[in-house]
């Protein structure tokens, strides 16, 4: 369970895209061990970009990866040993998108995504001690990162590049970073530091601590992408928009109308809207499998755990459909009264609550909910 210490609203409304901020002991139940990673490196294709290690810059693949014939075909392993005496040695181990691999991680991930609603990607970051491999930086996109084993030390700085997007890196401008950070800190197992992009900040080992922790990366739509959906799907419908451009610059330039018709389509609340379902129809989560209910339907819903959404954006009505996780599924009232409860983090078995529904609802949610655990779009999950 992911605990800031204030409400999404709360949250919203004073950090997220303003302020860094620190959550002590926010995941302290996260469930990750060393034994996590371990088994993320038994099936990680060295070769897939997956896996990285730094130390005084990137470690060539073919440094720590062995090819070889496995059984008729060729396949790549990792060499363990070297991986090893790289990080004691201080190099620092990354590995990309580990929520895909891991399902203790993906459950951290899918917190963040839940609680800002939007999509995010974690990336790991190991090390046994070093000078650390980064530098001062900053990120694209707005990071939470959870300390899952030891410590780590942050410097963070405020930002003087105001919301980055992708390609708007602080590469050769490390020299504008303010001199006094806005936190100086060191973080334990279940903290979470939230750091807006754009924020300079630098992650430090902590001499003789090991270290681990992943960076939830948050992805959300920005206000370019709109434009850019409509340049795509609306403004091809208009004919002054699909001119040939003239050589001179006085046929080359846009016309009043031209402008005019650009502006309008941007502003109109109907592509808004039209946008916002797109984006949702979009997005998708991972399913987890669930092979005993095959044989046991009545099973489904009887099993011992929470009942979570796996939703990372708010789920959208049109008309009598529920518009979720890219699925569209019929739904009264009571239903989307139902999922709206489990969106705002409520918890509790299927018993409980569909026992808080009015008796008339219930049959319906019944079925929505199975329809939404056959969709992987809901999952009942063990100490969720």
């Amino acid at each position: 369970m992911l605990n800031l210490g204030m409400s999404r609203e709360d949250f919203m409304a004073n950090y997220y895209a303003r302020e860094a901020y620190v959550a002590r002991r926010a995941a302290i139940d996260h469930g990750v061990t060393w034994s996590t990673f371990d088994d993320v490196l038994f099936c990680v294709d060295p070769h897939s970009g997956d896996i990285q290690l730094f130390r005084d810059g990137r470690v060539p693949g073919h440094v720590y990866a062995d090819t070889f014939d496995d059984v008729g075909r060729r396949s790549t392993k990792l060499t363990m040993s070297i991986v090893e005496d790289l990080l004691r040695n201080g190099a620092t181990l990354v590995l990309n998108r580990i929520d895909a691999k891991s399902r203790v991680i993906n459950d951290l991930a899918r917190m963040v995504s839940t609680f800002v609603g939007a999509r995010t990607v974690a990336n790991a970051y190991v090390a046994f001690g070093g000078m650390g491999s980064f530098g001062k930086h900053w990120d694209t996109h707005d990071v939470f990162a959870m300390q899952l084993i030891g410590q780590k030390r942050w410097r963070i700085y405020p930002p003087t590049f105001h919301a980055p997007i992708s390609g708007q890196t602080s590469a050769g401008k490390k020299h504008e970073c303010p001199e006094t950070p806005f936190l100086d800190i060191c973080t334990s197992s279940g903290d979470v530091i939230y750091i807006p992009r754009g924020w300079w900040h630098e992650a430090l080992p902590v001499e003789g601590q090991e270290t681990a922790h992943i960076a939830v990366g948050v992805h959300p739509y920005h206000v370019i992408d709109y434009v850019s959906w409509c340049c795509a799907h609306v403004l091809p419908a208009f004919e002054p928009l699909r001119q040939v451009m003239g050589n001179s610059p006085a046929s080359s330039a846009p016309c009043g109308d031209t402008v005019d018709i650009i502006a309008t389509s941007i502003l109109d609340e109907e592509n808004v809207a039209k946008f916002n379902e797109w984006t949702l129809s979009r997005d998708r989560t991972r399913v987890i499998s669930n092979l005993a209910s095959i044989g046991n339907e009545d099973g489904l819903l009887h099993r011992d755990g929470d009942l979570v959404l796996n939703a990372r954006m708010h789920p959208r009505v049109r008309g009598n459909k529920l518009i979720i996780n890219g699925v569209s599924l019929s739904a009264d009232e009571s239903s989307l009264e139902f999922v709206e409860s489990l969106w705002n983090g409520e918890r509790g078995g299927v018993d409980d609550i569909l026992e808080s529904l009015p008796p008339e609802g219930r049959a319906t949610a019944r079925e929505l909910l199975r329809n939404l655990i056959r969709g992987g779009v809901c999952s009942i999950r063990s100490g969720a």
